[in-house]
């Protein structure tokens, strides 16, 4: 039996970069992240900080970051990246494939602080949801030593 041979530019073409996405609601606007940050994920918690595997995660009302109304949180989401954190989310809609690369760009009229965390807009069949940078939004919120 003989095998079918491989084209040449399948055998080229590079692996997909779509990600896995945590895919969050705040003040009704969906936000996500690369889920690779994640460690785990609570019901609301009151205080300042939560511990998780004897770790402890500073809490972040992401609705205050983001200039939403306040509200009672739903959920506290753990991530990690140059930093840890449990941010205060509204509601969890699951895990999106997302590319990075394939993100539409903030428009200008957002020129604040913003720019720095927000990686671009992810187009869905419901509308978009906007695409977070952990690390810089742990910075910006300074939740990073």
């Amino acid at each position: 039996m003989t095998l079918p041979r491989r084209d040449a530019a399948e055998a080229r073409r590079a692996p997909s970069p779509v990600r896995p996405h945590v895919v969050f609601t705040s003040g009704g606007v969906p936000f996500a992240f690369d889920a690779a940050h994640a460690r785990h994920v609570l019901r609301a918690a009151a205080g300042d900080e939560v511990r998780f595997l004897d770790q402890p995660y500073p809490l972040v009302d992401v609705r205050r970051a983001f200039g939403h109304p306040a509200g009672d949180a739903g959920f506290v989401v753990l991530v990690e990246s140059r930093g840890r954190a449990g941010l205060q989310v509204d509601e969890l809609r699951g895990i999106a494939a997302i590319d990075p690369g394939a993100l539409a760009p903030l428009p200008a009229v957002y020129r604040g602080t913003e720019r720095r965390w927000i990686a671009g807009l992810h187009p869905t069949d419901d509308g978009v949801t906007v695409v977070v940078r952990v690390a810089e939004l742990l910075e910006t919120l300074g939740a990073v030593p």
